[in-house]
């Protein structure tokens, strides 16, 4: 008899994940995170070529990163409200719209308005993760949560890896390859992933999750 407790215990912890459902949201956030690696890779030369001072470096990157710390929470909550591929959609898209304005800036105003744009982009992390979190069951989501840190740094070290290999065409190169990233994320997003059901979700852990997701995951910087 206790044997057969302990086997329908096993069988129950044992949860595989649902790959069909969660790899996508795995490639477009490495996809993203590459192109993240493959701009900051560049961008002090690019800001340094434009004009730019040391100064002016830092408070350009400051103000993206300031940009994604307030859009991420506001991203998540929307994402709850309207759905996580539609708000995974538009950040992608804005996130090519700011590259495409950052390989064709004329001055650094034009930089800064570009990287504050990306780092609002940016916040598609906490509905990626919150996409993972409705997709998983709470024994796995660990698992689900650490796998997707890892395309992160993946995706920043195939990045960065492009970026200096890319550099020596033009500065302006790895930025038109993130820009390409994006796109291929973005492609990600429409085709491959499924909003799961509203209905399987509570809104008290929809809120927590949402709340501390750009506390737990890991901001991309090279």
């Amino acid at each position: 008899m206790n044997t057969n407790v302990y086997e329908n215990t096993d069988s129950e912890t044992i949860t595989p994940l649902n790959k069909r459902r969660i790899l996508p949201v795995f490639l477009l956030v490495g996809l993203y995170a590459a192109s993240t690696a493959a701009v900051m890779s560049v961008l002090p030369f690019y800001i340094r070529e434009m004009g730019g001072s040391p100064l002016i470096i830092g408070i350009i990157i400051a103000t993206e990163a300031f940009s994604q710390f307030c859009a991420a929470p506001l991203i998540g909550h929307l994402s709850d409200r309207v759905g996580r591929k539609r708000i995974l959609i538009i950040t992608l898209t804005i996130a090519a719209i700011s590259l495409l304005l950052l390989a064709n800036a004329q001055c650094i105003l034009f930089i800064l308005l570009a990287r504050t744009l990306f780092g609002i982009s940016a916040g598609n992390l906490s509905a990626a993760a919150a996409y993972i979190a409705d997709c998983t069951h709470v024994r796995n989501r660990r698992q689900a949560i650490g796998i997707l840190t890892g395309c992160i740094g993946l995706g920043g070290i195939v990045g960065a890896g492009v970026s200096g290999w890319l550099s020596r065409i033009s500065l302006s190169a790895p930025i038109y390859a993130a820009f390409i990233l994006v796109l291929g994320s973005a492609l990600v997003a429409i085709w491959g992933l499924k909003d799961p059901s509203t209905t399987s979700r509570t809104a008290d852990k929809i809120a927590a999750f949402s709340a501390h997701a750009i506390l737990k995951m890991p901001v991309l910087r090279v």
